[in-house]
């Protein structure tokens, strides 16, 4: 009896954790289109990228929430700056004033123009980047690092960083 007891208690548990409400589909839809865009532009597939972008775009922009459309738009841009692509982050501009004052700090880190104020609302891993020193020794320091690793980039890496690799005197 206490077996059929023990079982009976161990499914309602299960059946406990499992009651929360399900991911709305547009979550789902929008979070598999980033990611797959996110691969694509590192693949150098831009095409695909800009497909996959405007699908999550499409997706976000259904719940009517304009932070949730910059916070997309501010992930494009992140990848971009990951890349080492910099430019002009226009689709997350247009939404700024919509976007909450993390997602606006971080906009301005990404910029390389975060304040100290900007440094608070940061993600924890962005913080300690934010506040290393930013002297040239630095930077050549990490040049150098860079320069001596085995890292061998792909040919659509080196055309979308043409003006930042090989890493070099200039490029610091």
């Amino acid at each position: 009896m206490s077996a059929r007891l023990a079982a009976c208690l161990f499914v309602l548990a299960l059946s406990a954790c499992s009651s929360g409400p399900p991911t709305p589909a547009w979550q789902m839809s929008a979070r598999s289109s980033l990611d797959a865009s996110a691969i694509a532009w590192l693949e150098g597939r831009d095409a695909v990228d800009s497909a996959e972008f405007t699908r999550a775009r499409a997706a976000v922009a259904r719940t009517g929430q304009l932070d949730l459309i910059a916070r997309a738009e501010l992930h494009r841009c992140a990848l971009r700056v990951a890349t080492l692509v910099f430019e002009p982050c226009a689709g997350f501009d247009a939404l700024a004033t919509d976007a909450t004052p993390a997602e606006q700090a971080y906009a301005r880190y990404l910029e390389g123009r975060a304040s100290a104020a900007d440094v608070a609302l940061l993600p924890q891993a962005q913080r300690a980047a934010a506040t290393a020193s930013r002297t040239s020794e630095t930077c050549r320091s990490i040049c150098r690092r860079i320069s001596r690793t085995t890292f061998r980039p792909s040919r659509a890496f080196r055309a979308r960083s043409a003006n930042c690799w090989p890493p070099g005197p200039d490029t610091c």
